[in-house]
């Protein structure tokens, strides 16, 4: 039994629910399902009642439960503290976007910070190098802006940390700018404009397939925001962006109007991924980046 099969049985344990665990944990709900089972085979116990409907702990998995947390806990302590002693010690090459906040950036530099002996290089990608979304092969741990696209293994950690917003960019008078929210099916006839990344990201491949089923007229890829923000202005299509960008060039073309997108087949998100196991400094970094960032609140401006 290792801490991976814990946080596993601890996040079923919380939602009481397999579909929704698996969606925390960025896996598969029958591979969850086979580490759950794995685990009762490993302990010889059974930790869940399951039915179709719901999915509830038994006595052992109650005991369980309230020992699993302790022990995340007490490892967790033993790792910083081998880590103090020199196994952090080394250098991070850590990626963002570009694109995330500044209480992620504020976060990065404390915990940069919090590991004197080791050295951090920080750099930012611009959009068309992020790619689809996957970790870089060339870093330690990435910031990545956009949906998930790397399935989490037994070495890949990926953890969402804050919600991302998307929205629609429209001249003024268009008629979605009639409308509090742009969904997927209110893009019949129209053409949208998206920046070129590479691999088309999973949540864009989400948004076109749901719209083309109701009758979006095409996509149209650009390799910069501004040229998109001019094609909008000109009346060639309207177009999808994170909703900073999109209300910055609201504010920038008078002509322009911005809506928040909504029912998005894939959600967005600013996401923490490294490979565990592969650089004990990258492993002492993104375990104190989240010890800071869970601890602390966003500042206020």
């Amino acid at each position: 039994m290792d801490t991976e099969h814990l946080r596993d049985f601890l996040t079923v344990a919380k939602y009481k629910n397999f579909s929704k665990a698996a969606e925390v944990l960025y896996i598969g709900q029958p591979a969850l399902s086979r580490r759950i089972t794995g685990l009762e085979k490993q302990l010889g116990v059974q930790l869940f009642l399951r039915s179709s409907k719901t999915v509830e702990l038994t006595t052992a998995g109650r005991v369980l439960q309230k020992e699993a947390g302790q022990i995340l806990e007490q490892m967790e302590h033993l790792l910083e503290k081998l880590h103090a002693a020199g196994l952090g010690r080394g250098s991070v090459r850590a990626l963002t976007m570009g694109y995330i906040s500044e209480h992620i950036n504020q976060t990065i530099k404390r915990a940069a910070a919090a590991m004197p002996g080791c050295e951090v290089e920080l750099d930012v990608l611009i959009p068309s190098a992020q790619g689809d979304g996957r970790q870089p092969v060339e870093c330690d741990v990435a910031f990545v802006l956009g949906s998930c696209a790397e399935p989490k293994t037994a070495r890949r950690k990926t953890v969402l940390l804050e919600a991302a917003p998307y929205a629609f960019l429209m001249p003024a008078g268009h008629r979605l700018s009639q409308l509090d929210k742009v969904r997927p099916e209110d893009l019949s006839g129209e053409t949208l404009l998206l920046l070129e990344v590479g691999k088309t990201p999973k949540m864009i491949r989400g948004l076109l397939d749901a719209a083309s089923a109701c009758g979006l007229r095409q996509a149209v890829f650009r390799k910069t925001l501004y040229s998109i923000a001019l094609d909008v202005s000109m009346g060639k299509g309207i177009a999808f962006l994170p909703a900073f960008e999109a209300e910055k060039y609201g504010r920038l073309f008078d002509s322009l109007a911005y809506r928040p997108a909504a029912c998005l087949p894939v959600e967005g998100g600013v996401f923490l991924t490294w490979e565990e196991g592969r650089n004990p400094a990258a492993d002492h970094f993104a375990r104190t980046f989240l010890k800071l960032w869970e601890s602390a609140e966003p500042e206020q401006n």
